[in-house]
């Protein structure tokens, strides 16, 4: 499989998931997968997901197979789309902090 289809598949489904203001554990959930399966293929790092993996992310999205594997038309995204990438990306750091500082006040513990 070309490398183009890859990428192009992982940017289809990272804007599926923003679009729809998820984190990768909900995605991943309400496609039916597990969350480093979803992660792997949304990555580019799973070069050959199985076909029945891709029907789930899919349906799990309410969209057709080649909507994962089509190059996207030129499209312009919106301010409300955007504000809500930034949000998400906020929200992630946030929670990304917060485990951070979870796991060193843990590390403190056993010092």
């Amino acid at each position: 499989m070309s490398s183009n289809i890859i990428e192009t598949r992982a940017h289809n489904l990272m804007r599926l998931r923003e679009s729809r203001g998820l984190s990768l554990a909900e995605a991943a959930k309400r496609c039916s997968i597990t969350r480093n399966t979803y992660t792997d293929i949304e990555l580019g790092v799973t070069l050959h997901p199985r076909e029945d993996t891709l029907l789930k992310i899919a349906k799990g999205f309410d969209v057709d197979l080649d909507t994962l594997n089509r190059e996207p038309e030129n499209q312009v995204i919106d301010k409300e789309q955007l504000l809500k990438a930034i949000s998400t990306c906020r929200q992630c750091a946030q929670e990304l902090e917060t485990a951070t500082n979870t796991l060193r006040a843990m590390l403190e513990k056993f010092a």
